[in-house]
């Protein structure tokens, strides 16, 4: 995309590892009150996205919690359109909360 001059905006998910593999080994081999037992065999680290997108030739932003994530964001939008680069903001997430799709059918939903 930076050598193409095309303004896309990337939102990375960094969870310091392959999350969607160990949420879907603790669904399937794990059992109640054991969540998270296979996170450490998949972590990556925390290693710099922000500085890897730009050594890419993008311009990053780093969002830790949902305000800097709303700032990056429309900061990030709005620089795809101005300047033609491509923009990439890596949202730091928690790795160990199981996603809706790993939800077992029947389980009562939670309380609003």
């Amino acid at each position: 995309a930076a050598a193409q001059g095309v303004g896309a905006v990337w939102l990375v998910l960094d969870d310091g590892g392959l999350g969607m593999v160990a949420q879907g080994m603790d669904h399937f081999f794990s059992k109640d009150g054991d969540i998270g037992r296979w996170q450490p065999a998949y972590a990556l680290g925390r290693n710099d996205l922000v500085a890897f997108a730009q050594a890419l030739g993008a311009d990053a932003y780093r969002a830790d919690d949902p305000v800097s994530l709303r700032r990056a964001l429309a900061a990030a939008l709005q620089a795809a359109a101005a300047a033609s680069r491509p923009q990439v903001v890596v949202a730091r997430i928690d790795p160990v909360p199981r996603p809706p799709y790993y939800q077992d059918p029947g389980l009562t939903p939670p309380a609003a």
